[in-house]
C-alpha cells in the first residue's frame, strides 16, 4: 500500500496500528471518562472547563472559558465508528441560541457527515471528528513528545484521502 506523501511500508503501518490502539481505547471510556479526558484536553491547552448548567445541561457537557474569547459550548459524541448527520447539529444550533454561546464545539470520535460539513459551514459550530480528536489526544498523552514522535503528519495519514 502507497501513502501520497511517502509513508509507506512498515512505519505507516505502526503509525495506523498505533492510531487504531489509541481511538479503541478511546472508545471504551466509560461516559464520564471520556467526557473527563475531553475536559483535560481543554485544560491542558489553557482553557478553563466548568460544567454544563441550565434547561441545556443534558447535551452541553462543559462551558469553555479562555481570556475572554466568548462563550463555547460543548457536546461530546461518542459513538463509534458511526457518522453524525445534521439532526444533532441542528440541535446544537438552537442550544447556542437559548444559552447566548458564541459557538458549540461537537467532538466525536466518528465522522461528520458530508450534509453536517456544509450545515456547519453556515453556523456557529466547529467539528471534531475521530481524526483531530486522536491528534487532541496523542497531544495530551505524549505531551512535547507529540511532535518529535508523530508530528503534524499524523493528521495527514488518517485525513480521509491519505491513502491511494
Amino acid at each position: 500500500m502507497m501513502f501520497r506523501w511517502g509513508l509507506n511500508g512498515s512505519s505507516g503501518r505502526a503509525l495506523r496500528a498505533e492510531a487504531h490502539h489509541v481511538m479503541a481505547s478511546v472508545r471504551e471510556l466509560s461516559w464520564e471518562g471520556y467526557s473527563s479526558l475531553i475536559a483535560d484536553i481543554f485544560r491542558r491547552r489553557g482553557h478553563a472547563v466548568f460544567a454544563g448548567e441550565g434547561p441545556d445541561s443534558d447535551v452541553i457537557d462543559m462551558e469553555l472559558s479562555r481570556d475572554g474569547a466568548g462563550r463555547l459550548l460543548v457536546n461530546c459524541q461518542l459513538r463509534g465508528m458511526r457518522q453524525i448527520s445534521t439532526a444533532p447539529l441542528e440541535e446544537m444550533v438552537m442550544v447556542a441560541e437559548r444559552n447566548g454561546a458564541d459557538a458549540v464545539l461537537l467532538i466525536t470520535d466518528g465522522d461528520f457527515s458530508p450534509e453536517a460539513h456544509s450545515f456547519a459551514a453556515g453556523h456557529p459550530l466547529i467539528l471534531v471528528d475521530g481524526d483531530a480528536l486522536l491528534e487532541l489526544v496523542l497531544e495530551l498523552t505524549l505531551g512535547n513528545e507529540s511532535e518529535r514522535r508523530v508530528g503534524t503528519r499524523i493528521a495527514r495519514l488518517f485525513n480521509r484521502g491519505a491513502f491511494n
